[in-house]
């Protein structure tokens, strides 16, 4: 059986009790040894064997296979294309703001994602912020594309708990994303916010197209 490279991660020790700090991401292998007065916990984090090896499959990865499968699917199925020019704009509006507003949020280090695309090039998860969150923005849109105030900010509340509620448990039993100086509030109204700009640029971009149709400079 050929080895498996391993990094060993930092311990603490709390009163009678080492128990291992929380991994930035991976699987984990906690094996207990027992020592006069003491129980050490040993925790390793498994690391990729040599090209052509086995690979261990994390939770993290799999949601996010999952997420991104499920995003591409209401993308297909559930978008109305019919409206392809809107919808395009509304998914590169939500790419923006989440690059400068994602990017700031990691960087005050008020959150982080352990686990993301990309991580020696990007802090910020690149699945959520620029493919699951804009789809949602989309189909946001499309929904409250004839609806009246009241209702817009009814679905800006509904689409924001919906998404809070999915992220605050990753963010208590994965490495997907962690809370630093956050709560699972301040997301619910971010996005809440962020739903109901979207609603107004595009808004604004429909009129401006409408406006400036057949006007000549």
């Amino acid at each position: 059986m050929s080895k498996i490279p391993i990094e060993i991660i930092n311990l603490t020790k709390i009163h009678q009790h080492i128990i291992p700090e929380k991994s930035p991401g991976g699987i984990l292998v906690v094996n207990t040894f027992r020592i006069p007065g003491y129980i050490l916990m040993c925790e390793y984090k498994i690391m990729n064997e040599s090209k052509g090896g086995s690979r261990i499959i994390s939770p993290e990865l799999i949601i996010s296979l999952i997420a991104a499968l499920i995003g591409l699917l209401l993308l297909v199925l559930a978008v109305d294309w019919r409206y392809f020019r809107d919808w395009v704009v509304v998914f590169l509006f939500k790419c923006v703001l989440d690059s400068l507003w994602g990017a700031a949020v990691v960087n005050r280090h008020l959150l982080e994602y352990p686990f993301r695309q990309l991580p020696q090039l990007y802090n910020v998860s690149l699945l959520f912020d620029f493919w699951i969150f804009p789809i949602f923005c989309i189909l946001y849109n499309q929904i409250t594309r004839k609806l009246g105030f009241r209702l817009i900010l009814t679905y800006a509340v509904l689409f924001s708990a919906g998404i809070t509620a999915i992220e605050y448990p990753l963010a208590i039993y994965t490495d997907l994303l962690e809370y630093h100086n956050w709560s699972w509030y301040i997301t619910f109204i971010t996005l809440t916010v962020t739903f109901l700009s979207s609603r107004v640029f595009i808004a604004f971009y429909r009129w401006g197209c409408e406006y400036f149709r057949d006007r000549r400079f």
